[in-house]
C-alpha cells in the first residue's frame, strides 16, 4: 500500500485518432531552465569570473595592507616615524606668523608666545624606548627650530657676528647656512604633493596656498607624544629652563 502511495502518478494528455476515438499522448516534460546547457555554460562561467574578481580583490587587500604596515618600517636602515591621524586642515593668508619679530635693542631676548606655542615642553627632544631608544628629535621641530632661526636673523639688524639667544651659542652664519640647506633637503623628502588650485584671488594678493581644505598629520598628536616622553624641560624658541645652550638630560618618561 505504501509503495502504490509513494509512486509517482503521470498523467497523459487525451486526443483523438483518425477514427475519432480519445487515446492517451504522453506530455512531454518541460525543460528546467537550469537544465539547458548553454544557461549552465554561463553559470560556471559567471561563477568562475566571481571566484577570480574575489580572489584577486582579497591578494589585493592583503598586498595594500602589508604596504600601508610597513610605511613606518620601509627599511632596517631607514630612520622610523612616529605614527600619526590624518586632518584635514585649510591654510591662512596672512596669519599673525607673518608678522615681523620684535626688533632693536635686547630683542633678541624677547619671546613670542604665538610662535613658542609651537614648540612643546622639552624643544621636542625626547626618548620612549621604542622608536626612540636614543634621545631624539621629530623632524618637524627641527624644522621649526631652523624656519625661526632664518625669520629672527633676516629681521635683525645686529651684525650677523653677534650671537643672539635663540642661535643657543651658535655662530649666526654657519647656523643659518646649515637651517638652508636642511630645510631644502627635509621639504624635497617629505614631498607634500598638495594640488593647489590656481585662482587670482584679490584677498590673497595673487599668492597661492589657501582657501582650501588639505589632508595633514596631526601636528597636535606629535605634539603631545614627544611632550610626554621628553628627556628634559625646556619652553619656547628661546629654550628657557637652557643654561648656556646646555640641557640636563633626565629618564626616558616625561617629567
Amino acid at each position: 500500500m505504501a509503495s502504490q502511495i509513494s509512486r509517482k502518478v503521470e498523467y497523459s494528455r487525451l486526443v483523438e485518432n483518425e477514427e475519432g476515438r480519445e487515446v492517451s499522448e504522453p506530455v512531454s516534460k518541460p525543460v528546467s531552465f537550469l537544465q539547458r546547457p548553454a544557461y549552465s555554460l554561463h553559470l560556471i562561467i559567471i561563477g568562475l569570473a566571481l571566484v577570480l574578481t574575489s580572489g584577486a580583490g582579497f591578494f589585493a587587500g592583503v598586498l595594500w595592507t602589508q604596504n600601508a604596515l610597513n610605511i613606518n618600517n620601509y627599511s632596517s636602515s631607514t630612520a622610523p616615524k612616529i605614527p600619526l591621524p590624518y586632518t584635514q586642515t585649510e591654510f591662512v593668508y596672512s596669519s599673525p606668523f607673518s608678522l615681523a619679530p620684535p626688533q632693536g635693542e635686547g630683542s633678541g631676548d624677547e619671546s613670542e608666545p604665538i610662535w613658542d606655542d609651537l614648540v612643546p615642553n622639552g624643544l621636542g627632544y625626547f626618548r620612549d624606548g621604542k622608536i626612540a631608544p636614543k634621545v631624539s628629535i621629530p623632524t618637524t621641530f627641527h624644522q621649526l627650530h631652523c624656519l625661526y632661526i632664518l625669520r629672527r636673523a633676516y629681521y635683525s639688524t645686529r651684525s650677523d657676528s653677534q650671537l643672539e639667544s635663540f642661535d643657543l651659542g651658535k655662530n649666526r652664519t654657519i647656523h643659518a647656512a646649515h637651517c638652508f640647506d636642511y630645510l631644502k633637503q627635509t621639504i624635497t623628502c617629505s614631498v607634500d604633493s598638495t594640488v593647489e588650485p590656481y585662482e587670482d584671488d584679490d584677498n590673497t594678493d595673487g599668492f597661492l596656498g589657501s582657501g582650501f581644505l588639505r589632508q595633514c598629520r596631526s601636528f597636535d598628536a606629535l605634539k603631545q607624544y614627544v611632550e610626554k616622553w621628553r628627556v628634559f624641560n625646556a619652553t619656547g624658541f628661546l629654550a628657557a629652563g637652557i643654561a648656556h645652550g646646555k640641557a640636563h638630560v633626565h629618564g626616558s618618561e616625561g617629567q
